[in-house]
Protein backbone atom coordinates (compact mmCIF):
# COMPACT_ATOMS: atom_id res chain seq x y z
CA UNK A 1 0.00 0.00 0.00
CA UNK A 2 1.39 3.73 -0.43
CA UNK A 3 1.23 6.28 1.38
CA UNK A 4 0.74 9.43 -0.40
CA UNK A 5 1.33 13.11 1.22
CA UNK A 6 -1.82 15.28 -0.19
CA UNK A 7 -0.42 18.39 1.80
CA UNK A 8 3.28 17.54 -0.96
CA UNK A 9 1.10 18.00 -4.39
CA UNK A 10 -0.87 20.81 -2.73
CA UNK A 11 2.15 22.83 -1.63
CA UNK A 12 3.73 22.24 -4.93
CA UNK A 13 0.83 23.15 -7.69
CA UNK A 14 0.63 19.37 -7.85
CA UNK A 15 -2.14 16.84 -9.33
CA UNK A 16 -3.98 13.22 -8.22
CA UNK A 17 -5.74 11.74 -10.93
CA UNK A 18 -7.90 8.59 -9.96
CA UNK A 19 -8.51 5.69 -12.10
CA UNK A 20 -11.97 4.42 -10.39
CA UNK A 21 -14.34 1.23 -11.49
CA UNK A 22 -17.14 0.34 -9.77
CA UNK A 23 -16.51 2.61 -7.19
CA UNK A 24 -13.37 1.42 -6.23
CA UNK A 25 -9.34 3.41 -7.21
CA UNK A 26 -8.00 0.71 -9.55
CA UNK A 27 -5.35 3.45 -10.53
CA UNK A 28 -3.81 6.93 -9.38
CA UNK A 29 -1.46 9.20 -10.86
CA UNK A 30 0.32 11.99 -8.87
CA UNK A 31 2.91 15.13 -10.24
CA UNK A 32 4.05 17.84 -8.50
CA UNK A 33 5.87 20.98 -10.16
CA UNK A 34 9.07 21.35 -8.43
CA UNK A 35 10.01 24.65 -7.37
CA UNK A 36 13.08 25.60 -9.65
CA UNK A 37 15.03 28.94 -10.51
CA UNK A 38 15.26 29.74 -13.91
CA UNK A 39 19.23 30.11 -13.65
CA UNK A 40 21.22 27.61 -11.53
CA UNK A 41 24.13 29.37 -9.02
CA UNK A 42 26.45 28.06 -12.06
CA UNK A 43 24.28 30.35 -14.94
CA UNK A 44 22.61 27.25 -16.47
CA UNK A 45 19.16 27.68 -17.82
CA UNK A 46 17.12 24.94 -15.74
CA UNK A 47 13.67 23.87 -17.66
CA UNK A 48 10.70 24.02 -15.15
CA UNK A 49 10.07 20.45 -14.45
CA UNK A 50 7.22 17.88 -13.73
CA UNK A 51 7.67 15.13 -11.52
CA UNK A 52 5.94 11.89 -11.26
CA UNK A 53 5.89 11.14 -7.39
CA UNK A 54 3.05 8.03 -7.66
CA UNK A 55 2.07 5.75 -11.12
CA UNK A 56 0.18 2.67 -8.99
CA UNK A 57 -2.31 0.54 -11.04
CA UNK A 58 -3.45 -2.22 -9.48
CA UNK A 59 -2.85 -5.55 -9.94
CA UNK A 60 -5.85 -6.69 -11.64
CA UNK A 61 -5.83 -3.84 -14.35
CA UNK A 62 -2.36 -4.35 -15.31
CA UNK A 63 -2.14 -3.78 -18.95
CA UNK A 64 -5.43 -2.53 -19.76
CA UNK A 65 -3.63 1.25 -20.85
CA UNK A 66 -5.29 2.45 -17.34
CA UNK A 67 -1.57 3.64 -16.72
CA UNK A 68 -1.17 5.03 -20.30
CA UNK A 69 -3.84 7.27 -19.42
CA UNK A 70 -3.25 8.26 -15.98
CA UNK A 71 0.37 9.12 -17.28
CA UNK A 72 -1.40 11.42 -20.50
CA UNK A 73 -3.23 13.36 -18.32
CA UNK A 74 -0.22 14.04 -16.22
CA UNK A 75 1.74 14.87 -18.87
CA UNK A 76 -0.94 17.05 -20.33
CA UNK A 77 -1.11 18.80 -16.89
CA UNK A 78 2.54 19.55 -16.84
CA UNK A 79 2.32 20.32 -20.29
CA UNK A 80 -0.53 22.80 -19.56
CA UNK A 81 1.29 24.54 -16.64
CA UNK A 82 4.45 25.29 -19.16
CA UNK A 83 6.79 22.18 -17.97
CA UNK A 84 9.71 21.52 -20.26
CA UNK A 85 10.67 18.12 -18.71
CA UNK A 86 9.01 15.20 -16.84
CA UNK A 87 10.75 13.23 -14.28
CA UNK A 88 10.07 9.83 -13.07
CA UNK A 89 11.92 7.71 -10.51
CA UNK A 90 12.16 4.29 -11.07
CA UNK A 91 13.86 1.49 -8.91
CA UNK A 92 16.97 -0.62 -10.91
CA UNK A 93 15.15 -4.13 -10.39
CA UNK A 94 11.48 -3.11 -11.81
CA UNK A 95 11.74 -3.97 -15.72
CA UNK A 96 8.11 -4.05 -15.93
CA UNK A 97 7.89 -0.48 -14.96
CA UNK A 98 10.96 0.70 -16.80
CA UNK A 99 9.55 -1.05 -20.15
CA UNK A 100 6.08 1.11 -19.60
CA UNK A 101 7.81 4.49 -19.36
CA UNK A 102 10.26 3.37 -22.37
CA UNK A 103 7.53 2.53 -24.47
CA UNK A 104 6.02 6.60 -23.41
CA UNK A 105 9.22 8.07 -24.68
CA UNK A 106 11.02 8.04 -21.00
CA UNK A 107 14.72 7.15 -21.23
CA UNK A 108 17.23 6.70 -18.32
CA UNK A 109 19.57 9.76 -17.67
CA UNK A 110 21.46 8.83 -14.39
CA UNK A 111 21.83 5.94 -12.26
CA UNK A 112 22.11 5.69 -8.44
CA UNK A 113 23.87 3.31 -7.14
CA UNK A 114 23.21 2.18 -3.38
CA UNK A 115 25.16 0.49 -0.37
CA UNK A 116 23.77 -1.19 2.63
CA UNK A 117 25.87 -0.65 5.35
CA UNK A 118 26.25 -3.38 8.34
Amino acid sequence: MALVDLDDVEKNNGKCFLAIENDKAIGLVMGIISEYDKYDYLDYKCPKRGIVTELVISKNYRGCGIGNLLLSKIENYFKDNDCKIIKIDVFAYNDNAIKFYEKNGYHSRMICDIKILE
